[in-house]
């Protein structure tokens, strides 16, 4: 078979697909046919598993859509590389996914016969799908794979929400209260990106700190969120700056202190959101974890679902 039939046909089935359209897919595949998914773990082979595959993946999977970018041919083998856009829905794999359509590379190797497609590798990266689909690429693998049971009850398992940068107004110092010392951080704005999550800070709200003894400062941070689909989220978190006499002078110098190592203090943070946008709905129900540092102007977090 030359390269153009089996491109094709490779284009042929990728119509079919990115329409969740099975039998027109089956019409195009040897009776023989074996169809991998190193990333799910999947071996199909023979009509009917093919079926049942491609049926499950579509519920998975139901706006799934693949681009063909290129492709390359020797005398029976096909390769073809691309886009794969997809949401991940419902608790097939034992997650809760962000409702976000992903967008992820594609390598797909085919070998034909009588005219038809034998064999296909379909291969991505799992990583990439869970990230930008707000779930951890452990718990995945895990259901997919299984895994050793572990000594540990209620172990923790996070993923990447988005990075966070707050620019700082100057403060404003209250004076020591009855709870301690209190200065009002207020937002100036800034902006906050990750796997289908981004946009803006408002310049309003701020971080009502406690400072105590010890070199250490507690938390109390409202802000307002805008994505760059125009939704506004409520951010609230608390948290502890504990940082060691001898970098204290250091870190209180607006000069120095966003060159001062975060390995050489704690600051950590536990963020909570609300909104009243529907396709933002999950984000009410998840509690995160944030690691802080300090930059030229501001601060800036890498923020993680508990998942």
């Amino acid at each position: 078979m030359d390269g153009h039939r089996m491109f094709e046909l490779a284009t042929e089935l990728a119509t079919a697909k990115s329409r969740g359209d099975v039998p027109s897919a089956l019409r195009l595949l040897h009776r023989d046919m074996v169809l991998e998914t190193p990333a799910f773990g999947t071996t199909a082979r023979g009509t009917a598993e093919n079926e049942r595959t491609l049926t499950r993946f579509f519920a998975a999977f139901p706006d799934y859509d693949v681009e063909l970018h290129g492709h390359a041919s020797t005398a029976d083998t096909l390769v073809c590389w691309g886009t794969a856009r997809m949401t991940m829905t419902g608790d097939r794999f034992g997650v809760v996914p962000n409702g976000r359509r992903a967008e992820v590379p594609v390598f797909i190797e085919f070998a034909f016969q009588d005219d038809l497609i034998a064999r296909e590798r379909f291969c991505f990266d799992l990583s990439t799908l869970c990230a930008q689909s707000g779930v951890s690429t452990d718990a995945v693998r895990r259901r997919i794979f299984g895994s050793a049971p572990s000594d540990g009850a209620g172990e923790l398992e996070t993923t990447h929400l988005f990075d966070l940068v707050v620019d700082l107004k100057p403060p404003l110092d209250l004076g020591r209260t009855p709870t301690g010392r209190r200065v009002l951080f207020g937002a100036a704005g800034g902006s906050f990106e990750g796997p289908g999550l981004r946009g803006e800070v408002l310049a309003e709200g701020g971080d009502l700190a406690t400072f105590r003894s010890g070199g250490v400062m507690t938390l109390d941070v409202r802000l307002v969120l805008r994505t760059d689909d125009g939704a506004l989220l409520g951010m609230t978190y608390g948290g502890r700056f504990v940082t060691p006499p001898g970098l204290r002078a250091e870190l209180a110098d607006p000069a120095t202190r966003h060159r001062v190592d975060p390995a050489r203090y704690y600051f950590r943070t536990n963020p909570l959101f609300e909104t009243g946008t529907e396709r933002y709905a999950w984000l009410n129900d998840v509690v995160c974890v944030g690691s802080g540092h300090l930059v030229e102007g501001g601060i800036a977090y890498r923020v993680a679902r508990v998942v």
